[in-house]
């Protein structure tokens, strides 16, 4: 018989990941182009990423409240990271989702490996701010990188962290406030395109101009509107200081 809801005949349709992203981009507004965009990058693209994330950042400044307890250990963690770096050294946030990353698609975790080094390189005493889902990237960034890791946690043994019943809904959930509070602080940031690093973004609007999504690739990654923003110690153009 027909599929129904609650008693009520319902309509069923399924459509792939990249198809309900082309129709998201064709049919919606800036905040769904801004998110979902990444097979281009224009001008124009950056300057829609740009306003959504003013007003994300407005949005959270006039209606967001972080729990004290919360705040309180972020911000206690942040100081004894910060108080462990020599003169110079500065903390690199990087978020590496992974599990069940589905909106967009998975890329490989190596795709860190060239901006990391080369920001460890040109700020030397630097550490990584680690934020990840995924068990197996935090021991791969770990023995990568051995000592230069801080992390608050060492992501999740599972497949699919949204939906493993074995996890604590609340626990993720604030295990996922937590990483976006730390990531929001750090001085620059490394992230794919998710919603968790799209939020530190809002969070602490100075990271618009102080982050690479690495999930920008092929022609996108190699057009002027990207590589003029992409800093030089990661293979781009772009120079000059960090946001203080």
């Amino acid at each position: 018989g027909a599929a129904t809801l609650g008693g009520r005949p319902v309509r069923l349709f399924s459509a792939s990941v990249e198809d309900a992203r082309r129709y998201a981009i064709r049919t919606a507004g800036d905040a769904v182009t801004s998110y979902f965009e990444f097979k281009r990058y224009s001008e124009e693209l950056h300057a829609i990423r740009t306003r959504v994330r003013a007003f994300g950042a407005k949005l959270v400044g006039t209606w967001l409240r972080v729990k004290p307890a919360l705040r309180t250990e972020a911000a206690e963690l942040l100081q004894r990271w910060r108080s462990s770096l020599p003169p110079g050294g500065r903390l690199l946030g990087v978020h590496a989702r992974g599990t069940d990353k589905a909106a967009h698609p998975k890329f490989p975790l190596e795709r860190f490996f060239a901006p990391i080094d080369g920001f460890l390189a040109a700020h030397p005493g630097s550490r990584i701010l680690l934020a990840t889902d995924d068990a197996r990237y935090h021991a791969a960034l770990q023995k990568r990188y051995p000592g230069a890791i801080l992390s608050r946690g060492a992501g999740y043994a599972t497949r699919n962290v949204v939906r493993d019943p074995a996890l604590s809904r609340h626990a993720k959930g604030a295990d996922a406030v937590m990483d976006a509070l730390l990531l929001a602080h750090s001085d620059y940031l490394l992230k794919g395109t998710s919603a968790l690093s799209e939020f530190s973004l809002w969070l602490s609007p100075r990271l618009a101009a102080a982050h690479l999504d690495l999930q920008i690739e092929g022609e996108a990654a190699a057009s002027p509107a990207y590589t003029s923003r992409v800093p030089v110690w990661a293979g781009g153009e772009a120079v000059g200081p960090l946001p203080s």
